[in-house]
């Protein structure tokens, strides 16, 4: 995707719904960027995967969980760099496996996740 204001054009990439890298250009797109963000992010598992149903012609299909970025590579002015990191503050929670239609057949997985608290940044 390509924004376009009166005095800069930035060029942004995205993946699993979130800008994985931004360019900021004070010209045209064909040369350096004056600033370049690249975006790291981590996801948890998904908890309303069944494995266990592999039958199934159309199976549900994981999507990232909880996608928080964990660091941020700034790179300004002929190649200066400048790093961000996070770390978040993470819980654990269980549940039961919902795919089964018997109780017997129930199984109770644990999963971590985060509410998105950052505990630091650097």
């Amino acid at each position: 995707m390509t924004v376009t204001d009166p005095n800069r054009i930035s060029r942004y990439t995205t993946g699993s719904g979130a800008i994985t890298s931004a360019q900021i250009y004070a010209g045209p797109t064909t040369g350096t960027p004056v600033r370049q963000y690249v975006i790291t992010y981590t996801a948890d598992d998904d908890p309303w995967v069944d494995t266990t149903d592999v039958d199934n012609p159309f199976p549900y299909q994981a999507v990232p969980v909880g996608l928080r970025p964990t660091r941020i590579d700034t790179t300004i002015d002929h190649g200066r760099l400048a790093r961000t990191e996070f770390d978040y503050e993470t819980f654990t929670y269980k549940l039961s496996n919902h795919g089964t239609t018997t109780t017997a057949d129930r199984s109770v997985q644990t999963y971590t996740t985060s509410r998105g608290n950052v505990n630091s940044d650097s």
